[in-house]
């Protein structure tokens, strides 16, 4: 089946020619600014001169590693008017993974910002700092020209591989012509259309959000990861736009939301969905909600620059099937058997496609594109993989996949790379991955290990499996749950036999029958949603929902589920840092309910008890069995008591569960404590030390009390002269002039990250005060801080180093400390530029409790 169409101009100059004819139009807006099409021109064009200077020409590489906003725009359209190639690259991949792709691509230039260049260690490549506004700005603006055939790439995505290694898929320009044309003149997308940009810009599909508005002249919004995942701001984002694009998890999580919500979406005319299977009931309530729009399936991938076919869903009649439709302009879609040659209507084949739109090949990989691309009747074709049907009306409805590769949350998944990786994991000697569909019927992959039989900690082993598959793989290739086997089954044949492999939470509960159970109305509603979500049998009170296995998409359907049953808002910083007990204790006080008092009962280990004193919010964990002894853990303050909170909560967990009850607190003006954080000082901060150790002794009786404190919270604590029977530190700042000159250095750099290519406002003084990486201090804090030391009392000092070796060394030894233990984890305190940025445990929560517990 086949239709016909596109243009031949080359998208980056149709771009330009609407800063001639329309200049003050808006071609972007991020956050609360905008930019023209004028502004845009000039810097793609100053972008295209920097890159030829630098040795842009056709076919090299140009890696773009930025975060969202302007930046995007303009590295692209520079790069295309360059001749060169892009390739973009998400900062939030782990090292590995950008390492895997630097490796494999050979950039002639990243371009990125100073702040990403120095915490993804970029240098080994040379670098273009989109921070050197000076330099960006002397270059000539008017119209850069280069001749630039069609048949010369023009990006590379990269995809999941077989091969333990992320493959890359190579577009040429003609192919980039095609893929944003079709769009346009199916879809009549034109310079009166708002389009956001919802996806990352490592996936292919971003490429239609970005372009496709600009192209057309009207406007893309630009938007942050977490504004993506929070439905109140994308509620308020999609009554903004005319046309949107998002994949079928997002709209699962998100749709509720909006059909619960009151939220005026009438300006939206086209709403469309794609990059995986998608339910027809999620079709339905899609019409449903927004009751003016067109709404369309689209159907592709990144080797047929994802417009293959496109499917109106009609109003007048109720969808029962996963229809793709029919292809676009200028394709052509068949359904194959496995000798390649065409089934009947109504028989299950593989979809294959031909056409304008299917791409030059894999980067290095001549192999898998002989493999995948092939000729069929003098055409050059691509095998997707996937299984699917032709009905009589013509429309092509997907059946699944007919290979060893899944989507998720609509990415493409190469199991076999995620197993690759979960194999090299620590104790590690077999390993396999499932895809299994989750109670909402999205799928989520399961890993299957076998470790090594001398292990001793496996619940250990397990956390530090998955430790490691966080930092070889992105988020979204990364297993929601692990299962420990002591063998991988075998089928007759001895291999693996997938189908035996048990459904994770039904496979091991051995751990459930030391956990809290719930015991209010608000922890049980809790734990009965999370035992839905996850498929398992038990949940307790110490329980965290990340660890279980959710991710972001979950924790949207999450907050989604709470503020429809409870009518209470809760933050995505609320979910990833607490436990179900804190999670139901924060929503019983926005509900105005009593909290319910402390307890622990026969066969429990902890309670956790929160509660205010004298303004202050404090968790108190109380150890089943006392043994006389306590703990205070005086947090850091500012951005990084964001970084630490797992780690401490998991030190609390582990002190609580030895006999040690611990007590943590957030200071005056800070978390949930009350008070303005302008009126916070170090004075004020170390009467809330001395508070919260006054109500821990209070409240457990006990007789001897170790206080720990990090960072900041270790200097004020050794300030607070506490009698206590020793100091722990961790980090801690020995000099709080050297520490905020630290931090005024960080937030300088942070606001120009910010800025975006010079459109953002410069900061503006406060009155009296000062911002300092989200948090605002007063100038009386600010002279405290600078007159800050840290100081030896005559109590035991302990420390642990965990970044700047050398120097907390020299620190410890100045100041005659007792022990000092040195974890090989470089904690990157300076690395603050994503505040959800949580810092893995890596052990040094054993190490604390060691320095803790051991007797001197």
């Amino acid at each position: 089946m086949q239709t016909t169409s596109p243009a031949s101009e080359l998208l980056h100059r149709v771009v330009a020619q609407h800063a001639v004819a329309t200049p003050d139009a808006i071609a972007a807006r991020y956050r609360d600014r905008s930019l023209t099409y004028r502004q845009l021109d000039r810097w793609s064009n100053q972008m295209a001169r920097a890159l030829v200077a630098r040795g842009a020409r056709a076919e090299a590489r140009i890696a773009v590693c930025v975060e969202p906003g302007f930046d995007i725009l303009v590295a692209l359209l520079g790069i295309l008017a360059s001749g060169a190639v892009y390739v973009p690259i998400d900062p939030t991949y782990p090292a590995a993974r950008i390492r895997a792709i630097l490796d494999d691509t050979q950039p002639t230039l990243i371009i990125s910002r100073a702040h990403l260049i120095e915490r993804l260690a970029l240098t080994d490549f040379p670098t273009l700092s989109l921070d050197d506004a000076a330099a960006l700005d002397a270059l000539d603006d008017t119209q850069f020209q280069v001749a630039i055939d069609p048949s010369q790439t023009a990006y590379i995505y990269y995809t999941s591989g077989t091969t333990g290694r992320p493959k890359g898929v190579m577009a040429s320009h003609a192919n980039l012509i095609a893929y944003i044309q079709v769009a346009l003149d199916r879809y009549d997308i034109d310079h009166h259309d708002i389009i956001p940009a919802i996806a990352r810009f490592s996936f292919s599909i971003s490429m239609f959000e970005l372009m496709s508005p600009l192209v057309a002249g009207g406007t893309v919004i630009i938007l942050d990861r977490d504004h993506v995942l929070d439905p109140v701001r994308m509620a308020k984002t999609l009554g903004e736009v005319t046309f949107f694009h998002a994949g079928p998890s997002l709209l699962k999580h998100l749709l509720p939301y909006l059909g619960h919500h009151a939220i005026d979406l009438a300006n939206v005319r086209h709403a469309s969905s794609g990059g995986d299977m998608i339910a027809p009931e999620l079709l339905e309530t899609l019409k449903q909600v927004f009751v003016c729009a067109e709404v369309f399936v689209i159907y592709g991938c990144s080797e047929i620059s994802c417009m293959g076919c496109t499917y109106p869903v009609p109003r007048n009649a109720i969808v029962t099937r996963t229809y793709v439709g029919r292809p676009f302009d200028n394709v052509d879609v068949r359904v194959l058997d496995a000798a390649l040659q065409p089934v009947p209507i109504g028989v299950k084949g593989e979809i294959v496609f031909s056409g304008v739109g299917v791409v030059k090949g894999y980067w290095h990989r001549d192999d898998l594109t002989a493999e995948k691309f092939v000729m069929l009747d003098g055409k050059r074709c691509y095998r997707t993989g996937d299984v699917g049907r032709f009905h009589d009306d013509g429309w092509l409805e997907m059946l699944g996949r007919n290979d060893f590769q899944i989507k998720v949350r609509g990415m493409r998944i190469e199991l076999a790379e995620v197993e690759y990786h979960l194999r090299r994991a620590p104790h590690v000697q077999d390993a396999a991955v499932m895809a299994r569909d989750s109670a909402n019927g999205d799928k989520v992959m399961a890993g299957y290990v076998v470790f090594d039989t001398a292990l001793a900690d496996r619940t250990a082993a397990l956390a530090e499996v998955r430790r490691y598959m966080v930092d070889q793989l992105p988020d979204y290739m990364v297993p929601s749950a692990y299962v420990e086997l002591e063998r991988l089954p075998l089928n007759h044949n001895m291999k693996l036999d997938r189908n035996s492999l048990p459904e994770p939470g039904r496979a091991d509960q051995r751990f459930g029958a030391d956990k809290r159970s719930a015991e209010t109305k608000t922890e049980s509603y809790f734990a009965a949603l999370w035992m839905k979500m996850f498929r398992i049998d038990f949940v307790g009170l110490d329980d965290n929902f990340f660890e279980l296995g959710g991710d972001s998409l979950r924790a949207m359907e999450l907050i989604v589920e709470v503020d429809r049953d409870l009518h209470v808002g809760l933050e995505g910083m609320d979910v990833l840092r607490e436990s179900l007990e804190v999670l139901a204790a924060i929503c019983d006080r926005r509900l105005g309910r009593p909290a319910k008092p402390a307890r622990t009962t026969a066969g429990t280990t902890t309670a956790i008890e929160p509660f205010y004193r004298d303004g202050l919010y404090c968790v108190l964990h109380l150890a089943a069995h006392p043994s006389g002894h306590a703990a205070l853990i005086c947090a850091p303050l500012g951005q990084e008591s964001v970084r630490a909170h797992f780690v401490l909560t998991r030190l609390a967990k582990l002190l609580a569960g030895r006999g040690t009850s611990v007590l943590l607190f957030d200071y005056y003006g800070c978390g949930d404590s009350l008070g303005e954080d302008v009126d916070g000082t170090c004075a004020r901060w170390r009467r809330d030390i001395t508070t919260a150790k006054g109500e821990l002794v209070r409240r457990t009786c006990a007789t001897r009390v170790t206080a720990i404190g990090v960072r900041l919270g270790a200097t004020l604590l050794s300030n607070a002269r506490l009698d206590v029977a020793r100091l722990v530190v961790w980090d801690p700042i020995v000099e709080g002039s050297a520490y905020y000159a630290e931090l005024a250095d960080l937030h300088r750099r942070c606001v120009r990250g910010l800025q975006h290519l010079r459109l953002g406002r410069p900061p503006q003084r406060l009155l009296g005060a000062e911002e300092l990486l989200g948090a605002t201090y007063s100038d009386a804090m600010l002279r405290e801080l600078r007159a800050l030391r840290l100081v030896r009392s005559a109590v035991p000092l302990r420390w642990l180093a965990t970044h700047d070796a050398a120097r907390q060394r020299a620190s410890f030894k100045a100041l005659g400390g007792d022990r000092l233990e040195m974890l090989d984890v470089d904690c990157a305190w300076a690395d603050l530029t994503r505040s959800e940025d949580l810092l893995a445990d890596n052990g040094i929560a054993r190490a604390l409790a060691a320095l803790v517990e051991e007797d001197p």
